[in-house]
């Protein structure tokens, strides 16, 4: 049989041996990036309970069309199935896996991709036997998105990660991850590579077992836990997935992760009412500050917001979707004047923590429960011996879960009608380990899912166009997600300037596949100005910050001025792309960094560059292509009001971020330039028009100077 599969493009080759199960990555001088296994292996449980691992071999390879094969696969001593795949440069991709069972199903414990057993010399030199089986992937270096806070990290050499598990999709710090709650997980993939290029490896829909990366030294795979041993498995005698796995490669690691996630490089643009501006209360809550009256007024006064979203504390206690009227004593009323000034309200909701189910009469059978039949508890930490609260977490196996989801989801929409809901706490929940649905169609990553698409259908039953706010890059969980937010950047300690610039790179992904994305904040106003620049590429301006600082003195009017514009001046569109310029997108040893850069949107088939950050320092000029050079001083943020360029645009709103200059090339000379306060408007006068170039000289900073627009 041929045996060896393979497809390249202008600068990589991937080719699989599938009798031998060897896959390797090259670039075009020969070099190895990547090398491993690929073929799905089982774990399951042998006669005295321990716990086998068998790999997957090739019996017979047929070729189906052109680029897609059938394999016939046996698991000695375990049972049969098929594989279907296809290659296509730059992507591999598993389109179904069966088993098919002779008799009773045969509970899994794990499979694994990226993995083998060891041999009998191979464990004389292994450093733990925990697992019967060990990854086979090798390559240099790692890039997982964000697997790392405070500070956070996304690249990492072979031996960073030393034995460790990094869940990539809901399952957070229960199975491995420390704390850095959700963005961008969901990834539901991981990268591997070096400076000859990258492949990123993982599941091409929602898997129904907990995704785990698992390093051994400095060998990857990807497990997908089960633990049916304790649960029980699916009855039928095939069990199938589609597209279970899939892999694609480039130069970089965001590209491959563009490519794998089936990103375009230039998506159609489109305005977008979900893509508006947003103040959380939780700056405030977390706090334990709970002036309804006195945020709503900051919000709308100080920092122009479109929305506002109650956090977690507005209800009795997190997700009973019940106000606390001891907290809040006139809630409505507050609610009511926040519209009536034309301030939208959004809710968080909890969509897998449920802390006093028997108030509504859940038990044990609506929960999810162990082997012993008691419901099992999670938290953010999963710290046993923290203060903070354990919550239950609901079985969406159950009807009456169902239903107490639907309808406290209902509830709030009838009761707050929000504009948005915020969706939170999914990924604090129990493992395979210690609990799991019910229901099989259910387990997994897709406890997440089936948990969201009860609260997201519930709530566009009332109104379609609610926007719904979630963690995550990954396009799987797109139908039921209109904007993806950056967590609290407070995650990031006191590196949020920084952290923030490496998840906006990683935004940028989402941007692509046509998300509305929330640019949230961190926790500290004085790394706030770094954020606001971001915004102005990224999307939509989000903000958790008190509005006040915390010894309760007021807020710097500059920062107020920095984020009242981001407000009024952001973009209101999805689907665009990154321009890079001088910005590092991370490698191997290098961090992702922001620099300058700029935000592409596509409208009737042209693309335009809309909004541009400068930085000081990185000058003192950039090119933008077709002979146009900007030359500046300070920092600046351009960003255009219609649909057109920075060149070309009716309204240009310039935001700078110190005194300084700035020159760039502009299509027609502007009519006027006005300067934009708190107090009003009023004519600019210091610019000049010369040979289509506008030279703008910004001398003193004044007390409530919001920006300038161009028109």
């Amino acid at each position: 049989m041929n045996s060896i599969l393979q497809a390249e493009d202008a600068g990589h080759q991937l080719q699989w041996d599938v009798e031998r199960d060897f896959a390797i990555l090259k670039d075009r001088e020969g070099q190895d990036i990547w090398a491993g296994s690929l073929l799905p292996s089982l774990v399951v449980l042998d006669a005295d309970g321990k716990r086998k691992g068998v790999p997957g071999q090739v019996m017979k390879v047929e070729t189906m069309d052109a680029g897609s094969w059938r394999l016939q696969l046996k698991w000695d001593g375990v049972t049969e199935g098929e594989l279907c795949c296809r290659i296509a440069a730059p992507l591999l991709e598993f389109t179904s896996l069966e088993l098919h069972w002779s008799g009773p199903p045969r509970p899994l414990v794990a499979l694994h991709y990226g993995a083998k057993p060891l041999t009998v010399e191979e464990s004389h030199m292994a450093c733990t036997l925990e697992h019967p089986l060990w990854p086979d992937w090798r390559a240099e270096g790692y890039c997982i998105p964000s697997a790392k806070g405070a500070p956070v990290q996304s690249f990492f050499r072979k031996w960073d990660f030393g034995h460790a598990s990094i869940p990539l999709g809901n399952f957070g710090p229960s199975m491995g991850t420390p704390y850095a709650a959700a963005y961008p997980r969901p990834l539901f993939a991981g990268a591997m590579g070096s400076s000859a290029g990258w492949v990123t490896l993982g599941s091409g829909s929602i898997p129904d077992g907990a995704m785990t990366w698992r390093i051994r030294s400095s060998c990857a795979m990807i497990e997908l836990l089960f633990r049916e041993d304790l649960w029980g498995a699916p009855a039928a005698l095939i069990r199938r997935w589609e597209l279970p796995f899939r892999l694609a490669w480039a130069d970089s690691a965001w590209e491959a992760y563009r490519r794998f996630f089936g990103a375009p490089e230039r998506p159609q643009t489109e305005t977008s009412h979900h893509q508006k501006s947003v103040w959380n209360s939780w700056g405030d809550f977390r706090l334990k500050r709970f002036d309804l009256p006195e945020i709503a007024r900051r919000a709308i006064s100080d920092f122009g917001v479109q929305r506002l979203v109650l956090d977690d504390g507005w209800e009795t206690w997190s997700s009973s979707g019940v106000v606390n009227t001891g907290r809040f004593q006139n809630f409505s009323s507050d609610v009511s004047d926040m519209k009536s000034k034309g301030l939208q309200v959004g809710a968080w909701q909890s969509l897998g923590w449920i802390m006093k189910p028997k108030e509504f009469g859940l038990g044990p059978d609506d929960l999810l429960c162990g082997s012993d039949g008691v419901p099992r508890r999670a938290k953010w930490s999963m710290d046993i011996h923290s203060a903070d609260p354990w919550y239950f977490f609901p079985d969406p196996s159950s009807e009456k879960t169902r239903s107490f989801l639907r309808e406290r989801t209902q509830r709030v929409m009838y009761l707050l009608e929000p504009a948005i809901l915020k969706l939170d706490f999914a990924y604090g929940m129990p493992p395979p380990d210690v609990a799991s649905p019910r229901n099989p169609a259910m387990r997994g990553e897709r406890c997440c899912e089936a948990l969201m698409k009860i609260v997201v259908e519930a709530a566009r039953e009332i109104n379609p166009q609610v926007t719904i706010q979630y963690y995550g890059i990954s396009p799987l969980l797109k139908p039921l997600i209109d904007m993806v937010a950056l967590d609290d950047v407070g995650d990031c300690a006191e590196m949020e300037a920084a952290g923030h610039g490496e998840w906006s790179i990683w935004a940028s992904l989402a941007g692509l596949q046509g998300f509305a994305v929330m640019a949230s904040s961190g926790y500290d106003w004085h790394q706030d100005e770094a954020i606001v620049m971001n915004t102005a590429i990224i999307g939509s301006s989000g903000s958790v910050l008190p509005v006040h600082m915390p010894d309760g003195s007021p807020v710097p009017e500059r920062f107020i001025c920095r984020r009242l514009a981001i407000s009024r001046w952001q973009r209101h569109t999805r689907g665009w792309a990154p321009l890079w310029l001088n910005t590092d997108k991370g490698a191997q040893g290098v961090l992702p960094r922001i620099r300058n850069w700029g935000r592409l949107e596509t409208w009737e088939e042209k693309t335009r560059l809309v909004s541009l950050i400068l930085k000081e320092g990185e000058g003192p000029s950039v090119d933008l292509g077709e002979g146009r050079h900007v030359r500046w001083s300070g920092r600046w943020a351009l960003i255009s009001q219609d649909q057109q360029s920075i060149f070309g645009t009716s309204r240009l709103a310039l935001i700078p971020f110190d005194t300084g200059w700035l020159e760039l090339p502009f299509d027609a000379e502007p009519r006027e330039i006005r300067i934009i306060s708190r107090q009003g408007e009023m004519p600019f006068q210091t610019w000049k028009w010369k040979k289509n170039r506008l030279r703008i000289d910004l001398p003193e900073w004044r007390d409530g100077f919001v920006g300038l627009l161009v028109t």
